[in-house]
């Protein structure tokens, strides 16, 4: 057994000890590593009790007299000559282990002082993670903090001196690398590693498709008839997830044979996921059981709609593709979801944790901790909690928290309503996936061309994703309000997406005013938000949700009477003023919006002269061009939606008394539809940006009176803010 020494900077010996046989130091330290030089602050303190060293948050510093080494079976952290620990000592009342960094502090008990000694390696580079013992998952060439410690009774006169208690501990101290590590731990005792890398996890997750049935720009009107799709199909999909960033693995010795562990995280970072789907999402090259499975979920008729497929054929490469773009969406959406609950729960809790029964446990329990302690807790988070070995209690996951509810999983169907069939968009389109929202698109041929990214195939544009679904909304919306296409209740959306790197507090307070904007929170909710300490990457999603009953009120007040420009002139102006708040800078975009008198003048004065008709203080330039912008969108936005709210009020009356087996021949049916698709491609070809932002999200709900659903997700390095209407 290797002999610990300390000695003061002068060479004089202040302890000898041996490393008694459960110590890590024996185990794990290799070479001529197990010596340390006090500080002088240490010397000082060496012989005094322990209940009189107080807590300093540097502690007390000791350093190694010669560089070395310690490590399993390939794994290698490193120590330099003069490397720096740490001895610190907490007395009764006081909390343990990173209370300011990684939360769920331990207290210590009263009548007890708690010594503790870290130490700083850095894991050599090239160091495979997965070569034995003691990687914890920490990344090479990065370093650790390796903290263990005991409890002691200071009362009465078996109190210790921080001499006796140091040498304790350094003589049994335990570096939790493998079970029978944690079985020679004394109750009370308590071991960490903390830094920076990467653990695993898997589970199941249940994904429910939410279908998005729209028609496209690039599309005419297509015949009256019923579209076949399936509500409520769900997807039951396992995932593998790395979660990297700053972590402690931190270890509990309950009593003699029960022991916690859990996983903490970093306070201030964040987890990033890299997640890989598998089971429901493969398929084997050349065959049809992928496409058999996404037309079972979406098809009211799948035997008929696969045999179709079959007949007609599709290539071994055109099923890859279709495999590739639904594995990318599924991997992305589960990620997002995942990331949102990750920053969202807790923070003064550890993000997974069990209990161990060391006496209990057979040959999976002891090999599911074992890999635990190594950076892997996927033999753990893989099953439900009545599934875990016997002697193994879950505490808390923050997986099975999100597997117990679904996770959503947008499929936007884009000119399904323009076709009969589903085959026949797949047959005839493109499948691709969204890899900033994780959505899948199963779009015509026409507008697939417009909007795939050219040096990623499987991959659309953003941008223009988000313009063609906004038209794709108003399209759809006509056809339902005028009741040309039988939607069997499906709701349709529209998502709006926007990502700030090194957000401020005011980027943040951008952000949070589309939550007011939607009802979403109020002023105090806004407040409460922003006490969060902003860095770092902020993002927003908004995602709208219409019915029928929402598409009727976009076009038609509540007696039935198509809404004029006016009237929509007056949603345009409220939403400007919704989002411009009174303490803005740019406060003064509001005066037009709540002043009716100006707002008239300067309708009648145009966009071209409207400056001479504006107060003075709206004149200067940068100001007037705010203004003026502000009066495009709303003037175009209203006048292209009270004209297409008048050509469906004229089909909705032709259609009253009209029979539906003589349309397909009637020449004033035509006439009138083509009326309405003129209508629809004014929207379509003269969209200004603004209605493509958050704007025009809020304007579509705003229309709508309010009865569609909203969902909003802002997550920052510190926060995150989930909301539903």
């Amino acid at each position: 057994m290797p002999t610990i020494s300390i000695g003061d900077q002068f060479g004089v010996e202040l302890l000898t000890a041996e490393a008694g046989p459960g110590s890590g130091i024996a185990k794990y330290f290799k070479g001529n590593l197990a010596g340390f030089i006090a500080s002088a602050d240490l010397v000082t303190l060496f012989n005094k009790p322990l209940a009189s060293v107080g807590f300093s948050p540097m502690g007390l510093g000791f350093t190694f007299k010669n560089p070395g080494s310690f490590g399993s079976s390939g794994i290698e952290w490193t120590f330099g000559a003069g490397a720096r620990s740490v001895i610190q000592t907490n007395q009764a009342g006081s909390t343990l282990f990173g209370e300011a960094v990684f939360g769920d502090p331990l207290k210590v008990r009263a009548g007890q002082a708690f010594l503790s000694v870290a130490f700083t390696p850095s894991l050599s580079i090239g160091a495979a993670r997965t070569d034995g013992d003691l990687s914890f998952g920490f990344a090479a060439g990065g370093s650790l903090e390796l903290r263990t410690g005991r409890a002691f009774d200071v009362t009465g006169a078996a109190m210790p001196s921080l001499a006796s208690a140091l040498k304790e501990v350094l003589s049994s101290v335990t570096i939790p690398g493998d079970v029978e590590d944690l079985k020679t731990m004394k109750p009370g005792d308590v071991a960490a590693v903390s830094g920076s890398g990467q653990f695993k996890v898997s589970a199941s997750f249940n994904l429910a498709a939410a279908l998005n049935p729209l028609a496209t720009p690039t599309l005419g009107l297509a015949a009256i008839g019923a579209l076949q799709l399936k509500a409520g199909a769900s997807l039951v999909v396992g995932a593998s997830i790395g979660i990297s960033g700053g972590y402690q693995i931190r270890v509990t010795k309950l009593d003699e044979s029960r022991v916690r562990l859990g996983y903490h995280k970093m306070s201030g970072s964040e987890f990033r996921l890299d997640v890989t789907a598998s089971g429901g999402v493969s398929a084997t090259l050349g065959k049809r059981e992928f496409l058999t499975m996404l037309i079972g979920k979406l098809s009211t008729a799948p035997q008929e709609n696969v045999q179709e497929l079959m007949n007609d054929g599709l290539s071994n490469q055109q099923i890859q593709d279709i495999q590739d773009a639904i594995t990318a969406s599924i991997q992305r959406s589960l990620s997002l979801s995942l990331a949102a609950s990750f920053a969202a729960s807790r923070k003064d809790t550890a993000a997974f944790e069990y209990e161990f029964d060391l006496t209990a446990l057979d040959s999976s329990g002891t090999e599911a901790l074992h890999m635990a302690l190594d950076g892997d807790l996927s033999p753990l988070t893989v099953l439900a909690p009545e599934m875990l070995p016997v002697g193994v209690k879950m505490l808390r996951s923050e997986l099975d928290t999100i597997r117990k509810k679904s996770i959503s999983w947008k499929i936007n169907l884009l000119g399904i309503v323009n076709v009969f069939h589903l085959t026949e968009l797949i047959q005839t389109g493109k499948v691709m996936f969204d890899a900033t929202s994780g959505e899948l698109l199963i779009t015509d041929s026409i507008t697939q061309k417009s909007i795939f990214v050219k040096t990623r195939p499987l991959e659309v544009d953003t941008e223009k994703v988000r313009k063609v679904l906004m038209q794709s909304m108003v399209l759809t919306a006509a056809y339902r309000v005028t009741g040309m296409r039988d939607f069997l209740n499906f709701n349709c959306s529209q998502t709006y997406f926007d990502q700030t790197a090194n957000a401020r507090a005011q980027n943040v307070a951008d952000l949070l005013d589309n939550f007011v904007a939607l009802d979403l929170i109020d002023a105090a909710g806004k407040d409460a938000f922003l006490a969060n300490p902003v860095s770092g990457t902020a993002s927003l999603f908004l995602e709208l949700s219409l019915g029928d009953a929402a598409f009727q009120r976009m076009f038609r007040d509540a007696a039935g009477v198509p809404l004029s420009q006016e009237a929509y002139d007056a949603i345009g102006r409220k939403c400007v003023s919704l989002l411009v708040l009174k303490e803005d800078e740019n406060a003064f975009r509001r005066t037009p919006m709540e002043d009716d008198a100006l707002w008239l003048l300067m309708t009648d004065a145009g966009p071209a002269s409207m400056r001479f008709v504006l107060p003075e203080a709206l004149r200067k330039d940068n100001t007037f061009a705010l203004i003026q912008h502000d009066y495009i969108v709303i003037r175009w936005w209203s006048a292209a939606m009270s004209k297409t709210a008048e050509r469906i009020d004229s089909m909705l009356k032709f259609l009253q008394g009209a029979d539906p087996e003589t349309l397909k021949d009637n020449n004033e049916f035509k006439k009138r539809r083509s009326d309405l698709s003129d209508a629809l491609t004014d929207i379509v070809k003269n969209s200004q940006p603004d209605f493509l932002d958050a704007w025009g999200l809020i304007a579509m709900d705003q229309a709508s009176h309010q009865q569609g659903t909203v969902r909003g997700i802002l997550m920052t390095k510190t926060a995150a803010l989930v909301k539903d209407r």
